[in-house]
């Protein structure tokens, strides 16, 4: 059984949509399970209202108690800082390139 499942198995269904169903793990490390959600307000809903659910689903499942990040998904999205800047530079190349021709013209 996953977390999520007995999570599931607790509260109602439309809860359970709202707040879990789009949870996603991302790492767990020296005894902290980092999750990911949708927004800073799903962040702050989960950890004032549901964290000892989280906690206690989390423990049935792996035997042991871990502490529970909860993160907003574009803090998640924080590795990926400066993947376009490659892109983004060629663009802006691109149109001072085209820009030069056409002027030119």
């Amino acid at each position: 059984m996953t977390a999520l499942k007995d999570i599931k198995n607790k509260i109602n269904l439309p809860t359970y949509k709202a707040w879990f169903e789009h949870i996603t793990p991302l790492s767990l490390k020296k005894n902290c399970l980092t999750v990911s959600v949708g927004s800073s307000f799903a962040k702050e809903w989960l950890e004032s209202r549901y964290s000892n659910l989280l906690s206690d689903s989390i423990k049935k499942v792996i035997n042991n108690s871990c502490k529970i990040k909860i993160v907003a998904a574009p803090e998640s999205l924080e590795s990926t800082e400066g993947y376009y800047d490659e892109y983004i530079d060629e663009s802006i190349e691109s149109a001072y390139y085209l820009n030069k021709k056409k002027k030119q013209s």
